[in-house]
């Protein structure tokens, strides 16, 4: 697999392909996660051509155990945030 990008790199990455400077790329990348979030927890779906679908989903209870003690507990529900990538980012994967 490929290295881990850092946020900095990314910053740069954006700034160079939008023609904004890094300051400005790194402010538009805060504010697309802050409407992310904020949209996701009222329980929005944000759908963005060419990278994919975002939506909150509910997780429901489930068993489980503690792996030390092997107690059995319940793991409570939850609400999770999912991401659906788009057909241009799927086929743009190499396969194995």
């Amino acid at each position: 697999m490929g290295n881990q990008i850092k946020s900095k790199d990314f910053h740069v990455r954006i700034s160079q392909q939008s023609g904004l400077d890094q300051k400005q790329a790194e402010a538009a990348v805060k504010a697309m996660a802050n409407v992310i979030r904020e949209e996701l927890v009222q329980g929005n779906t944000i759908r963005i051509a060419g990278l994919g679908t975002m939506s909150a989903r509910l997780r429901p209870a489930r068993k489980g155990f503690n792996p030390t003690t092997r107690e059995a507990l319940t793991i409570p529900a939850r609400i999770a945030a999912h991401m659906s990538w788009s057909e241009t980012i799927k086929k743009a994967m190499p396969t194995p």
